[in-house]
C-alpha cells in the first residue's frame, strides 16, 4: 500500500457517518485512521478526497481488522478490503496510486505558500524545521506564514492568497474551530484546504471537522506524510 492522506467520509449501516483519513492506499484494500470501532466484517462505503488535489471518488468496503493504538505514535484504525463503487471511481482510484506511486514533477510544489496558525513558539519552530529538512535542496517550494492566534490569522488571510491553512484548535482570541468556519464562509477562501490539528481529541476533531476543516490530525503532526501528499498530488492537475 502507498501512504497517503485523503479525506475519509465512512458511512456504515448502524453507525452514525463520520469523517476520518486514510494513511495508506492501494487497489483493493486502505487503512483508515480513527478511533471508531467497527465490527470486523461491517460493509462500509468510503468517499475520498482532497480538495484541488483529487475529485471526490467512492469505495466500497468490508473491515478485515480492528487497530487500537498501544503505544504513542501507533495508529488506531480500520483495515478495509475495497473495491471502487463505479468505472468513474476505479479511474480516479488508479490516478491517485499513479501519481502517488511516481516522483514528483520538478517544481510540483514551487511557490506553495502555507499559513501555520499555531499560538506555542516550539511547535512552530518544530514545524518549520520540518518544512526545511523535507524540502533540503529545494529553496523557496514552500513558504511557511506563521500566526499566533486566530485573529492574526484571519488579517493575514484577508492580505495574501494561500495554498493550504495548518490551524490547531486551541488558541486565543479565535479559537481554530471559529477560524475554520470563518474560512468556509468567505468565498475567497472557502477552497483553501484545512488542515485542522490538535492535542484535543475527539472534542478538538470533531469541531473542527464539522466546522469543515478538510483533514484532523492528531498532534505530533507526521509532516513528512502531508507533504509526500501534499508534493505528489499537486502535480496532478491541482487547481492553484
Amino acid at each position: 500500500m502507498k501512504r497517503i492522506l485523503l479525506r475519509a467520509e465512512v458511512q456504515c449501516d448502524g453507525h452514525a457517518p463520520f469523517v476520518a483519513h486514510t494513511l495508506e492506499l492501494a487497489n483493493d484494500e486502505a487503512f483508515i485512521e480513527t478511533d471508531v470501532q467497527l465490527a470486523v466484517n461491517a460493509e462500509v462505503l468510503v468517499r475520498l478526497s482532497f480538495p484541488r488535489l483529487v475529485e471526490p471518488f467512492e469505495v466500497i468496503g468490508r473491515v478485515t481488522s480492528v487497530t487500537t493504538s498501544a503505544a504513542p505514535g501507533e495508529p488506531s484504525g480500520l483495515e478495509l478490503e475495497i473495491e471502487p463503487a463505479s468505472p468513474t471511481d476505479a479511474e480516479r482510484l488508479h490516478t491517485v496510486l499513479t501519481t502517488v506511486a511516481e516522483e514528483p514533477a520538478a517544481d510540483a510544489l514551487a511557490g506553495f505558500h502555507v499559513l501555520l496558525v499555531e499560538d506555542n513558539n516550539l511547535i512552530r519552530d518544530m514545524f518549520s524545521y520540518g518544512i526545511r529538512k523535507y524540502f533540503r535542496g529545494k529553496p523557496g517550494y514552500v513558504t511557511v506564514d506563521h500566526a499566533a492566534d486566530g485573529a492574526s490569522a484571519w488579517k493575514m488571510l484577508a492580505g495574501a492568497s494561500y495554498d493550504l491553512a495548518i490551524v490547531d484548535y486551541f488558541l486565543p482570541e479565535l479559537d481554530g474551530a471559529q477560524l475554520v468556519q470563518r474560512m468556509k464562509a468567505e468565498p475567497r477562501l472557502a477552497n483553501v484546504p484545512i488542515v485542522a490539528v490538535s492535542v484535543g481529541g475527539p472534542t478538538a476533531r470533531d469541531a473542527t471537522l464539522a466546522a469543515g476543516a478538510d483533514l484532523f490530525l492528531d498532534k505530533p503532526l507526521v509532516l513528512k506524510d502531508l507533504f509526500a501528499t501534499l508534493e505528489r498530488l499537486n502535480a496532478h492537475g491541482a487547481q492553484r
